[in-house]
């Protein structure tokens, strides 16, 4: 986590700090977890895996409505 901590300090990217996210859910750090992610999805990023790791993110937090709207934008069909 340490690594993630001081990665995201230094670069501000989505990519980063969904990396940060993700290390703080799996400590159990929820609060840390979901600033941090709410950082990596300040883009509207449609990427996969970020959107993966921000619904389990929510649905851990009790948020089902928003973790169900987050799978259903990483399952969304690509143009």
């Amino acid at each position: 986590m340490a690594i993630a901590e001081r990665a995201a300090a230094e670069r501000h990217d989505i990519f980063t700090e969904d990396a940060l996210a993700w290390a703080y859910f799996k400590a159990g750090r929820l609060g840390d977890a979901a600033a941090a992610s709410a950082q990596a999805l300040r883009t509207g990023t449609r990427d996969r895996d970020v959107l993966y790791h921000a619904a389990a993110i929510k649905q851990a937090q009790g948020d089902n409505d928003a973790a169900r709207a987050l799978v259903g934008r990483s399952l969304a069909k690509r143009r």
